[in-house]
């Protein structure tokens, strides 16, 4: 059997903007960490470390802010703590399968794309001071909304391209993060070569208004069906032309797509 080397992140968890940036990085500590009995031993500290934070026992801070997020995960059952999360103490948290591992929407992130995550250094320049949570809030909502072709699809791939495609401000909306740091964080995806874009040209309406458009996101790669390595086979670029050419035949955009001009 292969060594299971990937978490699944549920929608429900992307999507609840009320638990804050740092619920999916949370989320995969559990995930990370659960031992065979499906429990993890951790204490604030722990956590509040692998979320790429100092420990900090101020009102507000980290320790009180990830201790907040603990209990809301046990809130809506996806642990059960024995005992309270405190500071360096270490207690166990029991995982509710069928939260971690039966959802029915999801986003498939490997173990090394959350530690190529977390290793991020911002280069000295860099003022916006974006961190690994927000990072991989952003990664696992592009993961989840990717289409797909199904195993076994025998039709022509052009026909379905594997790629998502969002506004940014849509992007805002849905996973409660401002389009300055998504701007900066799909930046910072493709400088860790996880995912490659192409922003569609904008387009001007009949009251020579100009609009911004959609922007195409797709995979950098691709894993094979064993889960093992890479699938060969997996071209970005293509599935990126493909996606363009995807909408055009739809007409999603209608006659947007046939202006050259830029203002």
């Amino acid at each position: 059997m292969n060594k299971i080397n990937y978490i699944l992140i549920p929608k429900e968890i992307i999507y609840k903007t009320e638990m804050g940036k740092n619920r999916i990085m949370v989320f995969s500590y559990f995930a990370s960490k659960r031992g065979l009995d499906d429990t993890v031993g951790c204490s604030c500290n722990s956590v509040v470390e692998w979320c790429g934070y100092k420990t900090n026992y101020n009102k507000d801070k980290s320790n009180e802010n990830i201790t907040k997020l603990v209990k809301y995960f046990e809130e809506i059952k996806y642990i059960t703590v024995d005992g309270i999360i405190n500071r360096n103490f270490y207690t166990s948290v029991k995982l509710n399968n069928a939260e971690f591992d039966l959802a029915s929407q999801f986003a498939l992130i490997y173990f090394d794309e959350i530690n190529n995550i977390k290793q991020y250094k911002p280069h000295e320049s860099d003022k916006s001071k974006i961190g690994s949570p927000i990072l991989l809030l952003l990664l696992s909502y592009l993961r989840m909304n990717m289409l797909r072709r199904q195993k076994g699809y025998i039709g022509k791939p052009s026909d379905k391209p594997e790629f998502c495609y969002r506004m940014y401000t849509d992007i805002e909306a849905d996973i409660g993060v401002s389009k300055r740091y998504i701007s900066k964080g799909i930046s910072i995806l493709e400088e860790l070569d996880l995912i490659a874009t192409h922003n569609l040209p904008r387009w001007q309406d009949e009251n020579k208004n100009w609009h911004t458009e959609v922007t195409l996101f797709v995979n950098k790669y691709k894993v094979n069906e064993k889960r093992n390595g890479y699938d060969k086979s997996y071209d970005y670029k293509q599935e990126l032309q493909w996606g363009v050419e995807y909408i055009k035949e739809k007409k999603f955009l209608s006659k947007k797509f046939d202006q050259n001009t830029e203002k």
